[in-house]
């Protein structure tokens, strides 16, 4: 079901974004060239604040995020990349904002990096039906189908922004 649902969610959020590209080209895309780097990330992000929404959280792939441990001690600071060294990256925010990481790589291919606004200037996502089991027992036979409802409502297309990286 999860798998699904992300699944419907990227897909959405994609055709949001192709919208808003055909009417105004750049408008929401940020094409970049080479790995994820901060830098590629600050230039992306001004895609949501020029919309004047604040900026809230970053999808990304496991593959892209990993590029941030090329990182120098330098540019993170030697007390940050000791405890990389020690305990891996650990951290869920960079430059305090929040960061979901996935290995769901068919839904969010690697160079394709997600930007959102805040939940309350994106929309609302309800669950209109929690999920239900059906279940049925012949014998040594058992089916069971799962089920739920749920909505998602993109209230601020402004809301979000992708970086695309060109390798």
């Amino acid at each position: 079901i999860q798998k699904a649902e992300d699944k419907t969610f990227i897909d959405t959020i994609d055709k949001v974004i192709a919208d808003r590209e055909a009417k105004v080209a750049g408008d929401a895309v940020f094409n970049a060239a080479g790995p994820f780097k901060p830098s590629v990330l600050a230039e992306g992000m001004k895609k949501l604040v020029r919309k004047q929404v604040p900026m809230g959280t970053v999808l990304i792939s496991e593959m892209d995020f990993l590029d941030l441990l090329k990182l120098d001690h330098a540019a993170v600071g030697s007390a940050v990349m000791e405890d990389i060294v020690v305990n891996g990256f650990t951290y869920t925010k960079l430059m305090g904002h929040t960061f979901i990481r996935t290995i769901k790589y068919d839904i969010v291919k690697p160079g394709s990096i997600y930007l959102f606004t805040t939940p309350e200037f994106l929309g609302v996502f309800d669950v209109l039906t929690d999920v239900k089991a059906y279940i049925e027992q012949k014998g040594s036979h058992l089916r069971f189908h799962l089920y739920e409802t749920i909505a998602v409502a993109l209230g601020n297309v402004n809301g979000v922004s992708k970086i695309q990286l060109v390798k």
